[in-house]
């Protein structure tokens, strides 16, 4: 939607707005920015899914993991050097920035962590060409930003990078929920703007779900952060998932 937003913005700045004031492309920028989405959601709802296990469960565990396995294949080959830059010594003109499979952790291994019941989610930053984050300092943090997402920007090294953060939405679901860890770290870094490269492969972030109580219905959001981001409109910066962990046959 934003990217079809700033394709018409600019045929329209070209064609009416010669020698007149007219809106900034980068003012389009700013009001945009770029979606999250996830897998595995293989189970289309109004309400995104995500119901495992081995007796009534809508999807076998072993679906899951052979969905994952196809889904992380293309990361799995993005390091042709000839098609991408290393980013983490020095950018090259042109090149995207590859993805470390092995920087996925407990998450690049099958499987995956469903058959241990601590599964993984890969929340994919969707491609927005042309826009790139401002990145939050320690003394502008907005006052609605999640208390744990403030002491991690203020305790990290490197502050360039646009912030994730999931948390269960109701004070059940975050005891339901557990504790989360994301590999290989919670948000995406600076390297993967801009995006309008070819060959260019969209960043995703594992967020490993560590003691997940099975047997409950758990509604999970997951949102962007940067001072760029709209922030006053959840549906903006923000995905959903609901999750149901079914027994097992144990």
């Amino acid at each position: 939607m934003a990217l079809c937003l700033i394709e018409v913005a600019s045929e329209c700045i070209k064609k009416n707005c010669v020698g007149i004031p007219c809106v900034k492309k980068q003012d389009i920028l700013f009001q945009a920015s770029p979606g999250l989405s996830f897998e595995p959601n293989i189970i289309r709802s109004q309400s995104p899914l995500l119901w495992f296990g081995r007796k009534k469960a809508e999807k076998p565990t072993e679906y899951y993991v052979n969905y994952i396995t196809k889904f992380l294949q293309k990361y799995n080959e993005s390091t042709n050097t000839d098609k991408y830059s290393n980013c983490s010594l020095a950018k090259e003109s042109f090149k995207p920035c590859p993805f470390y499979f092995e920087d996925l952790g407990p998450c690049g291994i099958s499987s995956y962590g469903y058959n241990e019941n601590l599964p993984c989610i890969y929340l994919k930053l969707n491609k927005l060409p042309e826009w790139k984050p401002e990145y939050y300092a320690d003394d502008n943090l907005p006052y609605h930003m999640p208390a744990h997402l403030k002491t991690v920007i203020e305790e990290a090294e490197n502050k360039n990078i646009l912030w994730l953060h999931c948390e269960g939405m109701t004070p059940s679901d975050v005891e339901h929920l557990g504790f989360i860890s994301y590999h290989p770290t919670q948000g995406y870094k600076d390297h993967y703007f801009l995006s309008n490269y070819e060959h260019y492969i969209a960043p995703i972030v594992a967020v490993k779900l560590n003691h997940v109580e099975r047997g409950y219905s758990i509604s999970i959001s997951c949102s962007i952060w940067a001072k760029n981001v709209n922030n006053k409109d959840p549906k903006e910066y923000t995905t959903y998932i609901q999750l149901y962990m079914d027994y097992n046959d144990d």
